[in-house]
This record gives structure tokens, C-alpha cells and sequence, in this order.
């Protein structure tokens, strides 16, 4: 199920000038986020020096995979691509860390088909009709009949029946000693 939570992402630079508070922009990317903002201490994700932004992101729609990875302490919440945020607010403190808030928000048009909401795939189908065997046989006959079967022009000469291929000359031996060729 979706998670309708605060969740936290961690980039090992700084990103602020990207994100102006109001901003309205999509993230195309499956994104990694956590629940426990501790993790993002870790230097694999966002360390505790140095330029790095931290999103604190207010979702409606990220998936907990917990259960599923190798690394249950992470608290992994998956965001599918397509989501569509606003900067609500921003931070820059003096020791490089830089905290952008942003909520998650309904496009002003459809970014992607939602890939859990099936209703939409029945829109999609085709509707299927149970036909018989005859009108079946009589379509494929109605389309093979339409392709047109391929022929060779009429310009095209046929190969020979034989090929004659003639011989070599024979050298021989004369009377003197010395070779001739025989046709």
C-alpha cells in the first residue's frame, strides 16, 4: 500500500539552486527514500560533511519495501517515476548541509498510467468478442488473400539443365623427349 508519510532522500551535493521555493517540477527516476532520517548519516548516502541536500518529502504515494530488501534497518520507501512535487521550503545551513521541503502533488495532467490501478487496463484492452471458428477462418482468409504473394518476373532467365565445363589441356610426352599440349 502507499505510504502518506514524511519520507527522506540524501544527495552527496548541493542542489538547492535547482529547487526555489514554489517550484512545481516531476521526478522521472524510480527514487530510493527512507523513513528513518538517521540513515542518511551513512556516508553511502549522505554523510555529515561536507555540500550535500537532504529532501524532506511529504508523499502521497511511495511504496515500503521493508519487508522485501536485503538492508530492513534502511526503512527503503520506493517512489515510482512520474511523481510531481512543489518546493514548499528551503534551508542552508553553514555546514554544508542544505534541506529542501517538498510535497507531493497532483499533476496538472496524467504524468504516467498508475501501474496499481487496473481499472485502467480494462480501458486499454480490446474488447474481446466470442467468435466462432468459421468467422475465425474466414478472417484469416480475408487477410492472407489481401497480402500479396511474392512472384519472380517473367525477365529472369532459368538456369541451364547441364553445365559443360571444358578440360584442361594435356601435356604429353613426344618422340624427342619434349612436351606438347594436346587440346
Amino acid at each position: 500500500p502507499s505510504e502518506h508519510h514524511i519520507i527522506w532522500r540524501g544527495v552527496p551535493e548541493d542542489l538547492s539552486a535547482l529547487y526555489p521555493k514554489g517550484k512545481k517540477f516531476a521526478w522521472w527516476a524510480v527514487s530510493s527514500c527512507t523513513a528513518a532520517i538517521s540513515v542518511l548519516e551513512s556516508p553511502l548516502y549522505l554523510g555529515t560533511s561536507g555540500e550535500r541536500t537532504m529532501f524532506s518529502i511529504q508523499t502521497t504515494s511511495g511504496k515500503c519495501i521493508k519487508a522485501h530488501s536485503y538492508f530492513q534497518q534502511e526503512d527503503e520507501i520506493l517512489l515510482a517515476p512520474g511523481r510531481y512535487f512543489e518546493v514548499i521550503d528551503k534551508l542552508s545551513s553553514a555546514d554544508g548541509l542544505h534541506i529542501i521541503h517538498i510535497r507531493e502533488i497532483a499533476p496538472p495532467y496524467q504524468m504516467l498510467a498508475d501501474p496499481f490501478d487496473l481499472s485502467q487496463l480494462e480501458k486499454m484492452l480490446p474488447q474481446s468478442k466470442s467468435a466462432s471458428k468459421s468467422e475465425k477462418s474466414q478472417k484469416i482468409n480475408e487477410t492472407s488473400s489481401a497480402v500479396p504473394k511474392p512472384s519472380l518476373p517473367s525477365t529472369v532467365p532459368k538456369p541451364p539443365k547441364h553445365i559443360v565445363v571444358p578440360k584442361p589441356p594435356t601435356p604429353t610426352a613426344s618422340k624427342t623427349g619434349k612436351f606438347k599440349l594436346l587440346k
